[in-house]
């Protein structure tokens, strides 16, 4: 994210990696992420497709492929994955946080790499023929994403494919004035971007938006903002959090918040 040293984004998702291995939080925790994967799979299971298998039908992903999720987090995605298609190769799940990884070292037909967008694209002799991005690439450094996907792009085999799941150019997450400015700045031009650098890459792109009806409650939007659970929340001041909170308090009185939740998707073809 803009405005964001590596080091300060890695900490952060650090800390987040330590809650998850059983610190607070715990299982009731719901940060953004966990939001959008409880209510995009609550709602596209009852129509008979998961997020996950919007991912796996858009990417086109079957048993033979081999498959990187780069930014993977816990790797609660790339499980899902594992779930839909019986592959014949792990999922290469690459991201930078050590504490993050370790979530998804046990799990079944996964396998860890522990380095970040720049790094991974320099690894000679790696090659995958379907690779995603999910809620990662708005924290890739932006005077490296020319190099980063020109290095996806070297790395993919013929015919391979790449999609990006990030955020709209604006806010409409339940958030306050502090939190919403700072998606706003990091995110505005951020899909017309990235489908430039795609382009001057070699892809061939199309973009898809998603828009899912979601609900958090209340109780769960304000822990966000004290626990900075958010990178949009992580510059904030004490005061300035306890204000945000105020003021949300006062703006929702009901203990369930509605709210639309949308995702830009980029599919690019080699």
């Amino acid at each position: 994210m803009a405005g964001m040293e590596q080091e300060q984004l890695n900490t952060h998702y650090r800390r987040l990696g330590q809650e998850l291995q059983g610190g607070k939080g715990g299982e009731n925790r719901k940060c953004w992420g966990q939001v959008e994967h409880e209510e995009g799979r609550r709602l596209y299971e009852d129509g008979g497709l998961s997020m996950a298998r919007l991912l796996v039908e858009l990417l086109k992903i079957v048993p033979e492929d081999t498959v990187v999720d780069l930014g993977a987090g816990p790797c609660r995605t790339a499980h899902q994955v594992t779930q839909l298609v019986q592959l014949h190769k792990p999922v290469l799940c690459v991201d930078p946080v050590a504490e993050l990884l370790f979530q998804g070292s046990e799990l079944h037909n996964i396998r860890i790499l522990q380095a970040d967008a720049a790094q991974f694209v320099k690894l000679d002799g790696i090659r995958y023929s379907k690779i995603y991005i999910k809620a990662a690439v708005h924290h890739f450094p932006k005077n490296q994403l020319d190099y980063i996907f020109k290095g996806i792009h070297s790395q993919l085999l013929p015919g391979g494919r790449l999609l990006i799941d990030t955020g709209v150019d604006t806010c409409y997450l339940p958030w306050g004035v502090r939190g919403t400015q700072e998606y706003n700045r990091s995110h505005s031009g951020h899909q017309d971007e990235l489908e430039k650098v795609l382009a001057r890459s070699g892809f061939k792109t199309r973009t898809y938006k998603l828009a899912i009806p979601a609900t958090i409650d209340r109780k769960d939007l304000m822990t966000s903002y004290l626990n900075k659970y958010s990178t949009c929340f992580y510059s904030m001041t004490e005061r300035e959090i306890e204000e945000e909170m105020l003021g949300l308090q006062k703006d929702h009185k009901e203990e369930m918040i509605r709210f639309m939740h949308e995702r830009i998707l980029i599919l690019a073809g080699k």
